[in-house]
C-alpha cells in the first residue's frame, strides 16, 4: 500500500525556522517532523510518495530514495493551489488505496490502522476550539456529510486531522475550488461522499504544527 505525505508549504507562520528549513524538517527531540510520522506507518505500507516544494532538495536529501525500508517517490509541486491540487499530482503514481497525511502534522499508528480498516475515511478529532480549524459533520450513520473552514459558530467539535483514506475514484471528481482560490482536499472528498460511503474515525493523538508554541507543545505530546 502507498501512503502520501504533502510537504510543499512554505510554512510562513513558522518564519525565520522556514526560511532555510523546510517545516517538515524542523526538529521535535532532535527529530524531523516527518521522521516522527514515518514511523508510525502501518507495517503494509511499502511505497511513500512525498509532494515536495519549497526547498524540497533538503527534503530528498534527508529521505532518500529509501527510508526505513520503505520506497520513496518524489513529486513536485510548483504551483501552490491547494491540497486537492498537489494530491492530484500523484494520480500516475497511486495504484488504488492509499493513505493521504500532512507532512507537518504528528499522527499516530493505532489512528492510521483504524482509518484503513475503512476503504474510505477521514479522521477527526475533538477540540475546544473548533471555529480555528476546518469542522466535520457527520451524519446519522457516522459517515462524513460536510467539511466548514473556520466557522463562526459550530453544532460540532470534530475537526479534520487532514488524515485521509482514499482510491483512485478520487480522481474522477473535479477538484473543489475554496474561499483562498486554491483547490481544497477535503472539500473534494465531501464532493465525493455524495457518491461513496466516507468513514469517520475520532483520533487518539493528533498534533498539528503552525507555530513555533506548536512546536514547543509537540515535545510534550511525545
Amino acid at each position: 500500500m502507498q501512503c502520501v505525505f504533502l510537504a510543499a508549504g512554505r510554512g510562513t507562520r513558522l518564519r525565520p525556522l522556514t526560511d532555510t528549513t523546510p517545516k517538515p524538517l524542523l526538529e521535535i527531540n532532535k527529530k524531523p517532523i516527518l521522521a516522527h510520522s514515518f514511523e508510525q506507518l502501518p507495517d503494509e505500507i511499502d511505497q511513500v510518495i512525498l509532494v515536495v516544494g519549497w526547498l524540497g532538495d533538503k527534503i530528498r536529501s534527508y529521505f532518500g530514495d529509501n527510508f526505513l525500508g520503505r520506497e520513496i517517490v518524489y513529486v513536485e509541486h510548483k504551483e501552490m493551489l491547494g491540497t486537492g491540487y498537489a494530491l492530484s499530482l500523484c494520480r500516475d503514481v497511486l495504484s488504488d488505496k492509499f493513505i493521504v497525511m500532512m507532512g507537518d502534522n504528528l499522527y499516530c499508528r493505532r489512528d492510521i490502522e483504524r482509518c484503513l480498516a475503512h476503504d474510505l475515511c477521514l479522521s477527526v478529532k475533538e477540540v475546544e476550539n473548533p471555529q480555528d480549524f476546518a469542522v466535520v459533520e457527520v451524519d446519522a450513520g457516522g459517515a462524513l456529510k460536510a467539511v466548514c473552514e473556520k466557522p463562526h459558530n459550530s453544532a460540532s467539535n470534530l475537526v479534520n486531522t487532514a488524515l485521509y483514506v482514499l482510491d483512485k475514484r478520487f480522481f474522477d471528481y473535479p477538484l473543489v475550488r475554496i474561499a483562498s482560490g486554491e483547490y481544497g482536499l477535503p472539500q473534494t472528498i465531501v464532493a465525493m461522499a455524495s457518491d461513496c460511503r466516507v468513514g469517520v474515525e475520532r483520533a487518539e493523538a493528533w498534533t498539528e504544527i503552525n507555530t513555533a508554541e506548536d512546536l514547543k507543545g509537540a515535545e510534550q505530546h511525545l
